[in-house]
């Protein structure tokens, strides 16, 4: 197991590895498995390190073979019925399934689902 204190897992799916200082590069470990970059969509073999040039602008986010993430951005036109908007990127070429719970804001009705 890789002891690396830069790096945070954010559940099972998603590797963030903030750059410290004002370097454009930094070394990267990816646990096994496939991950994508989440900013170039480049595909890592995990298990290795890798050096990655990036910038300030952008932080360094991979994502695990496998993962579902859906990514929300607010619409023009608000309405009590659409808030914003929901675009889920699947990360791999397997099958994926998940479930997404949409919640009224007033009601428990998620919970008899």
């Amino acid at each position: 197991m890789y002891n690396i204190s830069s790096e945070y897992m954010i559940g099972q799916g998603i590797l963030a590895a903030p750059l410290t200082g004002k370097a454009d590069e930094r070394k990267v470990y990816l646990p096994a498995g496939n991950w994508y970059d989440f900013n170039t969509n480049q595909k890592y073999e995990g298990g290795k390190e890798y050096t990655i040039k990036t910038s300030y602008t952008q932080l360094p986010i991979f994502i695990k073979e496998g993962t579902i993430m859906p990514l929300a951005k607010p619409v023009e036109n608000v309405s009590q019925a659409t808030q914003f908007e929901l675009t889920c990127y699947v990360y791999g070429a397997n099958a994926v399934n998940a479930t997404l719970f949409e919640d009224d804001g007033v009601t428990f009705n998620y919970e008899n689902r």
